[in-house]
């Protein structure tokens, strides 16, 4: 995307400050509640890619990329091979997963991190044979059980993976949870045949605590830091329902199942509430969408299989927590854990609604497979197509400050030497809205809060500054004190700045 957010850049500033050897530990929380270990490969990525934006969002670049061949191994052995060639090759080409794989936060770390758990889980409690041994068409799938000497290794990796997941997005804090109520569900369908599995989730759950000791006793010790984005956008913590039906009128039930209802439809009906990504038509589009709920009604009639009824938690329990149980539903940034759940739904939709009409048709199954393949084109194609031709070009993301400091950055960054800004923008902005410091180090910014009704009086800071270049900025809104600028500091020169559709987004003043 055009905009760099601000959100994106304090993540880049901050991952500076480790390079600089100012922030030492990993262990504790930083910038918007979030840990700070994900500061780090941030820091690796600038040193190595590059002090730039792009260093910045290769990470999650990376991140992204490596989730769709995840996604494929671990619908491959659930399902077989059609069924994981649909959903991770719709999961490469879906806008919603590609433009978090394109930004500098941890949000897109989600998906990784449970989709291989998940994968790992599973193997572990199946044994997990080879899975060209069993038709893909199966429905229940009894594979041969690997020795206990090589399933422990898919538990300890399960626990592993979910350990390290506390350490980035709060999202994935629902992964315990969600891996703990699959392996319920096995056992109390399998028991039986699921041996050693009282050894093996207490070899998990070691693996688990271990990784995630440290930010398990940060969270005992803090538990007002380790919770604070909860308690902002929770609607229980924050006060939100208490307040509600009394700002509304209405009754606590009719806004509980209005805000489901929100959350629900983020993929079908509701376009995304903030400025994360800000499409305005839902998160999937309408012949992805139809897929999907043939998919999510197939996966509801067999939820009794192990499979189905994986998915089925694991997109409820998202679009419960990360949704309705949160301010403002639906915010794409607290769905981004579901996008692999989505796609499968997808692919279930496409697999069984495809099938049912060559039987009904009596077309063969080479044919059926041609079929799927246009099919899963078509929505790759109009996926990409509506990302980087409908989508980007509108500069959606990011709001309409983070385009403008997105734009100030790259002026203030082709400045010669070191530069003294200051900032006619308050109060729609602040020089600590964070894009223009990482996108121009070199230069120092202050803000001018208070509107000038005379000659500004702050110019004598910047007396022995020699060499130092002074230019100030100014928000259209406050154009008009440009007049007492030019009375202090005589002879400058004005440059104004337009975007793609012609608007005024601001004017600097530079000084001779």
């Amino acid at each position: 995307p055009y905009t760099l957010g601000g959100d994106e850049a304090w993540h880049g500033l901050l991952a500076r400050q480790v390079l600089a050897g100012q922030v030492r530990n990993p262990f504790t929380m930083g910038y918007m509640s979030m840990p700070t270990a994900f500061y780090w490969p941030l820091s690796w990525s600038l040193r190595l890619v590059g002090d730039t934006v792009t260093g910045l969002r290769f990470p999650a670049a990376l991140v992204g990329t490596i989730t769709v061949p995840i996604l494929y191994l671990f619908a491959r052995d659930l399902w077989g091979r059609r069924t994981a060639l649909l959903s991770s090759i719709f999961l490469a080409a879906d806008d919603y997963h590609i433009h978090f794989s394109r930004l500098g936060a941890n949000n897109v770390w989600d998906p990784l991190f449970v989709v291989l758990a998940l994968w790992a889980l599973d193997r572990g409690l199946r044994g997990g044979a080879d899975p060209a041994q069993h038709g893909e068409e199966s429905q229940v799938e009894e594979r041969p059980k690997e020795p206990s000497s090589l399933r422990y290794r898919f538990f300890l990796l399960a626990g592993l993976v979910m350990g390290l997941s506390a350490f980035f997005y709060t999202g994935a804090r629902l992964l315990p949870v969600l891996a703990g109520i699959y392996v319920a569900f096995v056992w109390l369908q399998r028991r039986r045949q699921v041996t050693q599995l009282g050894l093996h989730v207490v070899l998990l759950i070691l693996a688990f605590v271990t990784v995630a000791g440290p930010m398990l006793s940060y969270a005992q010790s803090h538990p007002n830091e380790w919770n604070a984005r909860l308690n902002q956008v929770g609607i229980i913590q924050s006060g939100w329902l208490e307040r509600e039906p009394e700002l509304t009128g209405e009754s606590t039930a009719h806004i509980l199942t209005e805000q489901f209802l929100r959350a629900a439809g983020a993929f079908h009906y509701f376009p995304d509430r903030t400025a994360w990504y800000g499409a305005e038509r839902p998160l999937l589009g309408f012949l992805a969408g139809a897929f999907a709920v043939f998919g999510m009604a197939w996966a509801a009639a067999h939820w009794r299989d192990r499979r189905y009824f994986l998915v089925l938690i694991w997109f409820w329990s998202v679009i419960i927590t990360g949704g309705m149980l949160t301010e403002s539903p639906p915010s794409s940034q607290r769905l981004v854990i579901a996008i692999p759940a989505v796609a499968l739904l997808v692919a279930f939709g496409l697999d069984h609604s495809v099938r049912l009409v060559c039987r009904l048709l009596d077309i063969g199954r080479t044919r059926e497979n041609v079929v799927l393949g246009v099919l899963v084109t078509i929505l790759a194609m109009s996926s990409i197509y509506f990302y980087f031709v409908e989508f980007t070009p509108t500069r959606r993301y990011g709001s309409a400050n983070g385009e403008t400091a997105t734009m100030m950055g790259h002026y203030l960054r082709d400045l010669e030497g070191d530069t003294q800004a200051y900032l006619f923008g308050a109060p729609s902005m602040y020089w600590k809205f964070g894009t223009m410091l990482f996108m121009a180090p070199q230069v120092q910014g202050r803000d001018v809060v208070e509107p000038l009704d005379g000659l500004p009086d702050f110019l004598d800071d910047t007396a022995g500054t020699a060499g130092r270049g002074i230019v100030f900025l100014f928000l259209p809104e406050r154009s008009g004190e440009l007049v007492w600028v030019r009375q202090a500091v005589p002879g400058g020169h004005l440059l104004e700045f337009y975007d793609s559709k012609g608007r005024l987004r601001f004017s600097a003043y530079e000084t001779p």
